[in-house]
């Protein structure tokens, strides 16, 4: 990569465009919307004393 695609958003449209043609993914379509995945590893509840 040179030039102006030589940056963080240059490398993350590159690697989507190879993920794209490798892997056979497809972006998701603009909708306003974006997807939210939370995963809570080791969570527990806590009493608060006073």
């Amino acid at each position: 990569m040179n030039g102006e695609k030589a940056s963080y958003v240059g490398m993350a449209e590159r690697y989507r465009q190879y993920l794209i043609e490798q892997h056979s993914l497809t972006p998701l379509q603009e909708n306003g919307e974006l997807p939210l995945v939370v995963e809570l590893v080791g969570l527990s509840r806590c009493a608060r004393l006073s």
